[in-house]
């Protein structure tokens, strides 16, 4: 595949995965809100605690087979044939778990009707299964927009019907409805648009090669997923509800725009990185590429909410919740300032194989957050101290991404720096300008308006004035594709 191919696909990659989920996004979002007015806190709380049980069976599922399956170069029918067996008898062993352990699940809980519950939602265990390999190829491929058929179809009649079931007086049993209904119809629409078809085999050797590579993206990213949960137990170990409230509410925000350019730079990096994977120079332009882009988009966007943080808080949730508003700022400027850096090395050291890296980067990072996190606590410094920790480690974490993937791939830690270094300049320029605003006397919602313009308007003219390669690129490709429409 030509390089001019390879970014044709990237760019189509990443438009539909932005539709994908930004589209999904709004739907699901706008869903929650009509049914948040008709249910109960206390029905979205059950469904909460079940789906921590279901998330956990779904990652185990595909234990990085699915992954394996999209890294490697040339994959076989026999060896997705193998892939898809694999994950039904995972997906089977994970439901019988749920369905006979959901009386002890209820009981922990002291809640009967989880029972019952947890029997009817595990189901979507087995059903997610039919249609993994469907997805990981579409993946492979990067066939975005089959994936955003899927997804925001999927998204768009689930809501439906869950709103319909709540209206009739379903309760907590129309967002049960609602998981369930998602998962058949993304499963059912995968067998539609993908051509791919199971045959009668399993080879015990296709098994071995793909889960050499991908039970240690497995085990990664399960350790990704303890520490995250752990940090809400530390916080409720050590500090009081309220902290605790105030820093899940700003981490629920910052999830938002996060989670999603998350969501899209392993949709589409993973898959064109492992298909550069033999050609090191190609690998090192395309890498250099995505760190310009994403620093140029991410950067900005964190700094914005940093900066009009308290305004933002006013305007959703009031002011009872400006507290929260310190959290959100490390979460974003501390945390999430550097987190599009981190996946794109890490997708990069996946792409060319190094999954026992990915694992060792994983296990080192964790035990140096916890305990950074353990020392500030044991000092005595807050409950902020936490953010604190988060961002110390995050700059630890580039660093150690940077040299594996230098290491392996040619484009280190120095090269990075260099490319991100004149949007960071350009993003501390802008910030300084919309920052300003906040000493002039003004009502907050007119103040986050002024600051959103001012701080667009100053980054985008001190981008052209100094023409910045990355901003000149940009300019020039959508000038390119508005001829063409």
């Amino acid at each position: 595949m030509s390089q001019e191919d390879i970014k044709q696909k990237a760019v189509k990659g990443i438009f539909w995965s932005f539709c994908e989920r930004f589209g999904s996004l709004l739907i699901l979002f706008t869903a929650n809100i009509v049914l948040a007015r008709i249910l109960t806190p206390d029905d979205f709380g059950l469904v909460g605690i079940l789906m921590a049980f279901v998330m956990i069976s779904q990652m185990l599922i595909d234990g990085g087979l699915g992954n394996a399956l999209i890294q490697r170069q040339k994959i076989t029918t026999v060896d997705c044939s193998t892939v898809f067996y694999t994950n039904l008898a995972v997906a089977v062993v994970c439901y019988a778990a749920l369905y006979f352990g959901a009386d002890a699940i209820a009981s922990f809980y002291n809640e009967p009707m989880l029972a019952q519950l947890i029997k009817v939602l595990g189901a979507v265990v087995v059903i997610d299964a039919f249609g993994a390999v469907q997805n990981n190829l579409l993946m492979k491929e990067v066939d975005f927009k089959k994936i955003t058929i899927v997804k925001v179809g999927a998204a768009l009649l689930s809501s439906v019907i869950a709103i319909v079931a709540a209206v009739y007086g379903m309760g907590v049993w129309s967002l049960v409805v609602q998981y369930v209904v998602n998962s058949v119809v993304k499963s059912a629409l995968l067998w539609i648009l993908s051509s791919w078809r199971p045959i009668l085999t399993f080879s015990k050797t296709s098994f071995n090669t793909l889960f050499r590579y991908g039970s240690k993206l497995l085990l990664a990213n399960l350790l990704s997923e303890a520490y995250r949960n752990l940090l809400v137990l530390i916080f409720g170990k050590y500090f009081s509800k309220a902290e605790v409230g105030y820093y899940s509410q700003a981490k629920h925000l910052q999830d938002v725009p996060v989670t999603s350019i998350m969501t899209i730079v392993n949709q589409v990096t993973f898959p064109i990185f492992s298909k550069l994977q033999d050609d090191k120079e190609q690998l090192k332009r395309g890498l250099s590429r995505s760190v310009k882009i994403l620093t140029f988009l991410n950067f900005p966007l964190m700094m914005c909410l940093v900066i009009m943080a308290e305004p933002i808080f006013r305007l959703l949730f009031g002011e009872q919740w400006i507290p929260s508003v310190p959290y959100f700022q490390w979460l974003c400027g501390g945390f999430g300032f550097l987190l599009v850096i981190h996946n794109t090395n890490i997708n990069a050291i996946k792409a060319v194989g190094k999954s026992g890296i990915v694992l060792y980067l994983e296990i080192i990072k964790k035990v140096l957050g916890l305990g950074l996190i353990m020392a500030f606590i044991y000092m005595g410094y807050g409950a902020i101290s936490i953010m604190w920790a988060l961002a110390i480690n995050s700059v630890i974490e580039f660093f150690l991404n940077g040299y594996f993937t230098g290491k392996y791939t040619g484009y280190g830690i120095f090269s990075q720096l260099r490319d991100m270094l004149p949007n960071l300049i350009v993003t501390a320029i802008a910030s300084a300008a919309a920052y300003s605003l906040t000493f002039v006397d003004m009502h907050y919602l007119v103040l986050l308006v002024a600051q959103a313009i001012c701080f667009i308007g100053v980054y985008l003219v001190v981008m052209k004035v100094a023409k910045v390669e990355i901003f000149e690129y940009l300019a020039v490709e959508l000038k390119s594709r508005l001829k063409k429409k």
